[in-house]
């Protein structure tokens, strides 16, 4: 489940960045790129909510201890 929440948290963010340059180039309408956007705004937020919902906190490669959070 984990694997599938990180992988569905990556595919959004390439959701938001990837029509912001296909619009550029002129590949999309501006609305299909505020839909695509909307929809992995969406998407992101679902998952990096199920995925601390799930695993109890967030992903980080180096969680931070207590006596960090005092300095």
């Amino acid at each position: 489940m984990r694997n599938l929440l990180r992988s569905l948290g990556w595919l959004s963010l390439v959701l938001l960045t990837a029509p912001s340059a296909a619009y550029l180039a002129g590949w999309l309408s501006l609305e299909t790129v505020k839909l695509l956007m909307l929809i992995a705004t969406v998407l992101w937020f679902v998952s990096a909510g199920l995925n601390v919902k799930i695993n109890g906190h967030a992903d980080r490669a180096h969680p931070m201890t207590e006596g960090e959070l005092t300095q």
